[in-house]
């Protein structure tokens, strides 16, 4: 007689076997629903492929003509590599609405922002001060949204004065005032070195250097201005900013989602939410003088720089877009020439260069200005000899792979393949 080894198998080396069958039954079930979607996977993956991302950068009132002349000159060196690499294009002017959502001369088209569409096709999107984007958009993505809507808003001056609109009331070794809101400060040692004091804290006021941002708060709103000193001593005068809303504690939705105001607030510090970077009605007036004013357009310059490049930083992929207005500014300020224009358009080129230190490889780059004689660079070839600003919108949805809407105006003007 053959004895057979006998051996026990348990339930639990059962179960393990059932296991292993059913692990190998889904894994050939997920490799055959893999190879059936690998054909969409592809497309999609060509589709992203046209760009994973790209940075649009808008310079409200850049001139075409005088950034031609400037590199000509051998100046704007960053500009003129994004010419050379890609193209250079005039760019006729328009509405940053049109812009935005491809439309020009038709009244009747839908005039939705391309951002929107972005959002729709899974590719997400920052898009920061854009103008004429208030209120802010409910997408699948994320905007700042200068809140025009307060642009009015104006800012007040105070002055020992006996005829002063805005009276500073001398007590002892202080002067005292109170803003049209009801907020109530102090000016302490005024004739030596001045602090502000405002809801028990203090700020050094120096002649012609502004405050950090100062919060507000009056009857349950919070707002932000800035404070500067503009003449010192027994005759003293300060100038208090436009209130701008907080972007911590929006009365108004600033941004979406509405917490990503105070989001980047709690990140970068407080910012310039109201969409002029320079109180020229002031400075008009003479409340301000031009280096004032140039300071104001500065410090707004460096917190939208700050929102962008931290918006770089954390989307790596889609879109992030910032307008910057300081061309403007400084040109209606300071006129067409001059020292000064030439730094605003320096201060442009410096962005950029940062800017294309920080892309990624194989990332679109384009620079768009609103003006009567605008100017478009890229780092791609244009198929286009002249451009609109409507045109952009479209382009920025070829690039990544997406169809224009048949209602926009504009027409793809970058060459994809």
């Amino acid at each position: 007689m053959i004895h057979l080894p006998v051996a026990y198998i348990g339930p639990g080396a059962g179960f393990a076997f059932l296991g292993s069958f059913f692990t190998l039954v889904l894994s050939l079930l997920a490799s055959i629903v893999s190879l059936l979607l690998w054909p969409l996977r592809l497309l999609r993956g060509m589709r992203a492929g046209k760009s994973r991302q790209v940075v649009l950068l808008g310079l409200d009132g850049g001139n075409f003509d005088r950034a031609a002349a400037m590199m000509a000159a051998g100046k704007l060196s960053n500009l003129a590599h994004l010419k050379e690499e890609g193209s250079c294009r005039p760019l006729r002017g328009g509405e940053w609405t049109g812009f935005a959502s491809g439309v020009g001369a038709s009244e009747s088209a839908p005039r939705e922002p391309f951002w929107k569409i972005l959002g729709r096709n899974a590719i997400g999107s920052t898009i920061l001060l854009v103008p004429e984007s208030f209120p802010p958009d409910d997408f699948s993505g994320r905007i700042l949204a200068a809140d025009s809507s307060a642009a009015r808003r104006k800012s007040t001056s105070f002055s020992t004065s006996p005829d002063a609109p805005h009276k500073l009331v001398s007590i002892d070794n202080r002067f005292e005032g109170e803003l049209p809101s009801g907020v109530r400060f102090r000016i302490l040692d005024p004739r030596g070195d001045p602090e502000l004091e405002i809801d028990r804290e203090r700020y050094a006021l120096k002649p012609h250097v502004f405050t950090p941002w100062i919060r507000l708060q009056s009857g349950g709103v919070s707002g932000l201005a800035r404070f500067l000193a503009t003449a010192a001593g027994a005759e003293f005068s300060l100038y208090v900013s436009p209130i701008h809303p907080d972007p911590e504690r929006p009365e108004t939705a600033l941004s979406h989602p509405r917490r990503y105001s105070a989001y980047l607030a709690k990140l970068l510090g407080p910012f310039a939410t109201l969409p002029e970077s320079g109180d020229e009605a002031a400075l008009y007036s003479g409340t301000i003088d031009a280096e004032d004013f140039l300071m104001q357009v500065k410090l707004a310059q460096e917190e939208r720089e700050a929102l962008f490049f931290s918006a770089l930083e954390h989307q790596p992929a889609g879109l992030v877009a910032c307008v910057f207005d300081t061309p403007r500014r400084i040109e209606q300020v300071f006129g067409e020439y001059g020292e000064v224009v030439e730094w605003a358009y320096h201060e442009m080129d410096r962005l950029v260069g940062r800017t294309l230190e920080k892309i990624r490889p194989g990332a679109a780059v384009l620079v768009v200005s609103n003006s009567p004689q605008g100017v478009l660079f890229s780092n791609r070839k244009l198929d286009a000899e002249s451009a609109a600003l409507e045109d952009i919108a479209p382009t920025v949805l070829g690039l990544f792979g997406i169809e224009r809407p048949e209602w926009m105006d504009g027409r793809p003007i970058i060459r994809f393949a």
